[in-house]
C-alpha cells in the first residue's frame, strides 16, 4: 500500500501538481492499493507476508455486511463478517463489499 501512495504522490508532483494535489492523489492511493495485486496470483500475494493464509470457498458459511454511516459527511464503514467451521473473521473497509461479494458469491 505504502508503494502505491507514493508512486501516485510521485506522478502528481511530476504533473506540477502543488500540495493538495499531491494529497489527493496520494488520499486515492489507499483507495487503488488492491491493484496492486490485479496482476500477482494467489502464491505471490500470499508469499509476501509471514503469516497471509488463504481461506478454501468451501469453508466459508455465510458472509455478512453491516454499514455504518457517517451523517456528517464523514466516511462510510462496511463491516465484514466471514462464518467459518472454525470460527468468525471480521474485517473493516471504507467501501462497499456487497457488489464484489455478489460477484464473487452470487448471493452475498
Amino acid at each position: 500500500m505504502n508503494e502505491t501512495v507514493k508512486m501516485r504522490r510521485d506522478k502528481a508532483a511530476a504533473e506540477g501538481k502543488g500540495f493538495f494535489g499531491k494529497w489527493k492523489a496520494q488520499m486515492q492511493g489507499f483507495n487503488t492499493y488492491t491493484d496492486w495485486y490485479k496482476d500477482k496470483t494467489p502464491d505471490q500475494a500470499l508469499g509476501e507476508t509471514p503469516g497471509n493464509y488463504a481461506l478454501d470457498n468451501s469453508a466459508i458459511r455465510n458472509i455478512k455486511v453491516n454499514e455504518d454511516s457517517n451523517d456528517e459527511g464523514g466516511m462510510d464503514l462496511y463491516y465484514i463478517e466471514i462464518s467459518t467451521p472454525t470460527g468468525k473473521l471480521n474485517f473493516k473497509t471504507q467501501y462497499d463489499p456487497r457488489k464484489l461479494l455478489q460477484t464473487a458469491y452470487g448471493g452475498a
